[in-house]
């Protein structure tokens, strides 16, 4: 993560949001704790929300800010994962790179490590036993 203070580090937090793809209505949002001084942050922070349509297709945004005590806070980053109820990387850790712009898609140093999983979603084993639970 890039420094962006004077003392050569940064503040940073993270602002989360779900919107449906096709939709621009916010579905949930949340912001992490800032990190002081920090230009390799570890926020192990996790949220549950319910979903309301599980089938719909979700982009889930990151954006990355240094906290300032004077004046707005700077931006950092971006970072975004779309999902869906068919989506395969759901309990597995993503290293999303880091973007200084949504229109220019331009990498910016760093990456976000998430890791997103499904309260309800179907696995090998869990399909096993609903199979065997169900034999005649």
């Amino acid at each position: 993560m890039r420094a962006a203070d004077e003392n050569n580090s940064s503040d940073p937090y993270v602002k989360v949001k779900i919107k449906e793809k096709e939709k621009k209505e916010e579905l949930f949002s949340v912001k992490t704790s800032v990190k002081k001084k920090n230009l390799n942050p570890v926020w192990n922070e996790q949220w549950i929300h319910e979903l309301k349509n599980p089938a719909a297709r979700l982009r889930i945004t990151f954006d990355i800010y240094d906290k300032d005590n004077i004046g707005t806070d700077d931006y950092l980053g971006y970072c975004e994962v779309e999902i869906q109820s068919s989506w395969t990387h759901f309990g597995e850790t993503l290293a999303l790179p880091l973007y200084t712009s949504k229109s220019k898609k331009e990498k910016t140093s760093g990456t976000l490590s998430v890791l997103i999983d499904s309260l309800n979603r179907s696995t090998p084993k869990t399909d096993k036993a609903k199979k065997e639970k169900v034999k005649p």
